[in-house]
């Protein structure tokens, strides 16, 4: 995520063609939840388990980029491609576009802003994401997550 654009990569292992179908094809499902040292991204493709990704500006913006997202105008999307890739072959084997709307990029916007002021942590942020994919579990923190938005593709 940085100023001038976001990219997504799901990950499967060995995914079958139904599951290539259904990422290209199948409603996409995203939360929000910002917490102390993380933006935790939530998502769902279709009847997939819900999964997370951790982020944060310091460690997860590539080098002179600036952290963030675009900027868009209220009532506005961002149109973002997400990319499907096998964790075993590593090439990328579908590409779809999703939107995110207006409000959904404010609350990653302020989330990213405020992580991006304070110093890191690197233990803390470490240790905050692996207890929240151990304890938590992804589909427990899109039910709490803050903001949510589906694009229907």
């Amino acid at each position: 995520m940085t100023t001038e654009g976001c990219v997504f990569v799901v990950d499967y292992i060995s995914p079958t063609s139904e599951q290539i179908d259904e990422f290209e094809t199948a409603e996409a499902q995203f939360a929000w939840l910002d917490t102390r040292h993380n933006g935790i991204l939530c998502y769902r493709i279709g009847e997939t388990a819900w999964e997370s990704i951790p982020f944060n500006p310091h460690t997860d913006t590539p080098p002179e980029t600036s952290p963030g997202v675009p900027t868009i105008e209220p009532g506005q999307h961002l149109t973002l491609p997400v990319g499907l890739a096998d964790i075993d072959r590593s090439p990328v084997l579908a590409v779809r576009t999703i939107r995110w709307p207006e409000y959904f990029i404010s609350a990653i916007h302020a989330t990213v802003h405020r992580l991006a002021a304070q110093p890191l942590d690197a233990d803390r942020r470490i240790n905050e994401a692996n207890y929240l994919h151990r304890f938590v579990g992804s589909e427990r923190m899109a039910r709490q997550a803050g903001v949510r938005c589906r694009d229907t593709n």
